[in-house]
């Protein structure tokens, strides 16, 4: 029979999450890239970044481009495959990646360096433009197409004029953003490290923790069908806050 390779990840860390159209899972872990084909009945993983030649360390953030390739960033920079095979297109170590509605990459060095990728240039927003703090890969496009970068000091919305920051001072919980995430209604979902708070109608709620209840970092978020969002946290597993603010029931195991 087939070996078990289900091993090559047991036990890493998992930071990212690709499904492609030839039904395989990429998977961005603590040891590098690995491919998982879920069609097959042992679903085998396979090293894939030992395949390709991206060099061992930790691969943090994966998507795939309008134009079919992926960017792959993590410890080892930012690299894009494609049926040409893999280039290295930058060598700082980064946090997220995403592709505009314009087309333009976008990709968040762990420095909190923001650099945009368009027509072949690089342009970089940092520090010198209000950028501040580390990243920690959250980032998203809204619906006006701004961009919002999450660092271990706020939370950043990157317009056509000056960058504005959501931080304790506007009336965030924590300033360390872990995830980000618009819903439908408009409203932005800040996960963060002591747990969960929402951006509505211009003022900042604390959803998690509630009165007398003690926090957990929100690290994910995923908008839930009906409103609201599911929501990844440290110790408290599966969190899940409808679009009215309150708490809603996860079902338990069995």
């Amino acid at each position: 029979g087939c070996p078990d390779t289900s091993d090559l990840v047991q036990g890493r860390t998992i930071h990212a999450l690709l499904p492609r159209a030839d039904a395989s899972l990429w998977i961005g872990s603590s040891r590098g890239l690995y491919r998982m084909h879920t069609g097959s009945p042992a679903g085998d993983i396979e090293p894939l970044g030992e395949r390709i030649g991206l060099p061992l360390g930790v691969v943090r953030a994966l998507t795939e481009m309008d134009d079919g390739s992926v960017w792959i960033v993590g410890d080892t920079g930012v690299w894009r495959y494609d049926e040409a095979g893999l280039r290295r297109l930058r060598d700082e170590s980064a946090e997220g990646v995403l592709q505009d509605r314009h087309g333009a990459q976008w990709t968040i060095t762990s420095a909190g360096t923001l650099l945009r990728h368009w027509r072949g240039q690089w342009q970089q927003l940092d520090a010198r433009h209000g950028l501040d703090g580390r990243a920690t890969g959250a980032m998203f496009e809204d619906r006006e197409g701004l961009l919002w970068v999450g660092t271990t000091h706020g939370l950043f919305r990157i317009a056509d004029g000056p960058v504005s920051a959501l931080g304790r001072h506007q009336g965030l919980r924590n300033d360390y953003v872990r995830s980000v995430l618009q819903t439908d209604d408009g409203v932005v979902w800040i996960g963060h490290a002591e747990g969960q708070s929402r951006l509505r109608d211009g003022s900042i709620e604390t959803l998690l923790p509630g009165p007398g209840e003690t926090g957990s970092s929100v690290l994910s978020l995923a908008a839930a069908r009906g409103g609201g969002v599911w929501a990844g946290s440290y110790d408290r597993g599966v969190l899940r806050f409808n679009a009215d603010g309150t708490r809603g029931q996860v079902p338990g195991p069995g």
